[in-house]
């Protein structure tokens, strides 16, 4: 598909031709519902893990406020995800994902993939100098 994208004359003969191949953007908010099921906690409990003021958080979910990549970070943690899950939500808030070759990065990754929770992963950033999640 990106061949016949460079290829196309413009834009419309390309979407007439794969149009309906092309999906819509995958937002936050969508991506946050579809792994809260998957997970299968309490709202509360999650917010509550996630260390977000609460009314905030609920206007971040509802889609009302866009959040930083911090806060996209604070969800995840308040999820519980994985590496991959929490990847997936990062790239669907337009964020980049996080790199095992940015110091501050690494320490975030180590603590999803070792369950970590958010106090002890802002104990380990603050121990090696490093920005917490605030």
């Amino acid at each position: 598909m990106v061949e016949k994208l460079e290829t196309a004359y413009t834009l419309e003969e390309y979407l007439d031709e794969f149009g309906e191949h092309c999906s819509e953007e995958f937002s936050f908010s969508s991506c946050f519902e579809m792994l809260y099921r998957k997970k299968g906690f309490k709202k509360m409990d999650v917010l509550e893990r996630s260390n977000l003021e609460r009314v905030y958080a609920h206007e971040i979910i509802r889609g009302k406020r866009k959040p930083s990549r911090d806060k996209v970070l604070m969800m995840a943690f308040g999820l519980c995800l994985d590496v991959p899950e929490a990847q997936l939500l990062l790239r669907h808030s337009g964020y980049s994902p996080l790199s095992p070759k940015l110091r501050r990065d690494a320490v975030i990754l180590f603590s999803l993939a070792h369950s970590v929770g958010i106090a002890d992963l802002n104990i380990l950033l603050e121990e090696s100098e490093l920005a917490i999640l605030v």
